[in-house]
């Protein structure tokens, strides 16, 4: 827990209006931004900090609580529990009805993310190296001085058809990268406009020793662009 976090507490619920100072409220003013996304504990010791009619400082902390990082559905259904422990009826209500709103866009960016991931994965499953610079960049690691990103991944082609045949050299059986599996992927927090995804890619089913990392970003016009990189 951060310093501002504790001071926060140690201040209390925002009070009303009757009872703030000029001196109090710029401290309350100044605690509520914070640069760290909250966590789910932190969420549950302020979530009735809501003044009665203190709205200035409710809003900001409203978007306080709403900087937790929700990326797994159980984190969701935790955060709705707290929400419904908010005793301050219209701010719980604005809660809700915005969290409904952010599920929507994370469900909408989920779907296109797995999606966009299915089809490099599928293309690496096939072998269609080539068909990769249309969808997707490369980490820079790949490219060459001078080098473009087709050569790039060209490059990365190559390097796992090379791995793949040591592995089944040394296993005496083929080893491949299976077709997509969403069972193992991996989306990380929406950060900004940044995703991080990782997928742990299978060979018959078995795991391999090494995965794909994804970057992800997002763009105002709805659009995103992907960079991969492989790890061992």
């Amino acid at each position: 827990m951060n310093r501002k976090m504790q001071q926060l507490i140690q201040l209390g619920p925002i009070p009303l209006d009757e009872e703030m100072s000029n001196e109090l409220f710029k401290m309350y003013d100044e605690l509520l931004q914070m640069e760290e996304p909250l966590t789910l504990e932190e969420v549950k010791l302020i979530i009735n900090f809501f003044s009665e009619d203190c709205d200035d400082l409710n809003w900001g902390l409203l978007h306080l609580i709403e900087s937790v990082a929700l990326t797994e559905k159980r984190n969701i259904e935790e955060y709705k529990r707290l929400i419904n422990q908010c005793t301050h009826k219209e701010f719980r209500e604005i809660l809700h009805s915005r969290l409904e709103n952010k599920e929507k866009v994370m469900l909408k960016e989920q779907f296109k993310i797995t999606e966009h991931v299915k089809q490099m994965i599928n293309y690496i499953a096939n072998k269609e190296y080539s068909k990769l610079h249309t969808i997707t960049r490369i980490d820079s690691s790949w490219c060459n001085e001078g080098e473009t990103q087709k050569e790039g991944i060209e490059s990365f082609g190559e390097w796992l058809k090379e791995q793949l045949e040591l592995w089944s050299e040394d296993e005496e059986k083929e080893v491949v990268i299976d077709p997509f599996d969403e069972k193992y992927l991996e989306i990380g927090d929406f950060e900004e406009e940044h995703v991080f995804v990782t997928f742990y890619p299978r060979n018959k089913g078995e795991e391999l020793d090494l995965w794909f990392e994804i970057q992800f970003t997002m763009h105002e016009n709805g659009e995103f662009t992907s960079e991969f990189n492989v790890n061992m």
